[in-house]
């Protein structure tokens, strides 16, 4: 049926890098830039034959590169986790006018099924309504054939989706009972075939019964 978001810091000697065990990681990341450029700087004043000391700097400065490099990471996926987060709330808390007003309305001539006037439907019952809905189609359609002396060659339902243009949620927009029957004697078939030229504006249930 289609329906009608004071902490230290400590450098020793041999440019070896401690912290203490309260240091955020705002405070740890400014430390490590500020230990990278001073010891950059030393690099770049030691000469060609001080290569111990060179080594040494250069390996201390990869080892403060890496953890550099981890925080940031680690930064920024906190901060798009947060915003992730923040976004779903708003999402989930945000109360859509069109889902809340939407209505429901059989749309076919059969007037004993359910949806005679239009009805809201939660969107989180929508599917099993409107399922229950288009079965009620499928029972009747089968007792009236029957009655006429006609046998159901097939039977489909189909559940339509569709997207709600205000907050972009997927919902069930309606449902299509679809069904063939032949008569005993003859080779012909029948097909119940009710179509909407457009849907009325609030969505509305689509039918073939």
């Amino acid at each position: 049926m289609p329906s009608i978001p004071s902490i230290s810091i400590n450098t020793n000697t041999d440019s070896t890098f401690e912290s203490s065990g309260g240091m955020t990681s705002r405070i740890r990341k400014k430390a490590l830039e500020s230990q990278i450029s001073n010891d950059e700087q030393k690099l770049e004043k030691l000469s060609a034959k001080q290569t111990a000391e060179k080594s040494k700097l250069k390996i201390e400065l990869t080892k403060y590169k890496t953890e550099l490099s981890k925080l940031e990471k680690n930064s920024d996926d906190k901060e798009n986790d947060e915003k992730a987060a923040d976004m779903k709330r708003r999402f989930d808390s945000f109360e859509c006018q069109t889902c809340k007003n939407r209505r429901y309305q059989d749309q076919s001539d059969d007037s004993g099924v359910s949806f005679q006037t239009a009805s809201h439907i939660d969107p989180s019952a929508a599917y099993s309504a409107v399922r229950s809905h288009e079965n009620e189609h499928v029972a009747r359609n089968k007792t009236q054939a029957e009655q006429h002396g006609q046998k159901i060659a097939y039977q489909t339902v189909t559940i339509n989706r569709a997207i709600c243009p205000e907050c972009g949620r997927s919902y069930v927009s309606g449902g299509v009972t679809h069904t063939v029957t032949k008569a005993d004697n003859s080779a012909r078939y029948t097909v119940g075939d009710i179509k909407l030229e457009k849907d009325p504006v609030g969505s509305i249930v689509n039918v073939v019964a």
